[in-house]
């Protein structure tokens, strides 16, 4: 893949819950929700003003949209507990692009 270009979602499953969420750096809009584990869910992330992607440690699922994209990733947590997200994209995070996903 060339340098700079998105990284696809990963797949979605159909049925799954979603959840939408909204990137304007440097916050994520919700930056908090709760899923159920061993359920796959979709995040649909809106990338309002400028590049964006949602990864978290541990999880399974990634998306990235440019600019003025919203794009939608399947996730999976199979294990209950708390999970933090952040924005992969260089200074996001350390300027406050993170949340937590909370499994039950």
């Amino acid at each position: 893949m060339p340098a700079g270009a998105p990284m696809a979602p990963s797949p979605t499953v159909a049925g799954a819950s979603v959840v939408v969420i909204q990137g304007i750096t440097p916050t994520f809009s919700p930056n908090a929700f709760t899923v159920k584990a061993g359920q796959p869910f979709t995040i649909e992330l809106t990338a309002s003003d400028a590049e964006h992607d949602l990864s978290a440690r541990g999880v399974e699922g990634h998306v990235h949209a440019l600019a003025g994209q919203t794009v939608s990733g399947g996730f999976q947590i199979d294990q209950p507990g708390s999970y933090e997200f952040v924005c992969d994209q260089p200074g996001h995070a350390d300027a406050g692009m993170k949340g937590t996903i909370t499994a039950v």
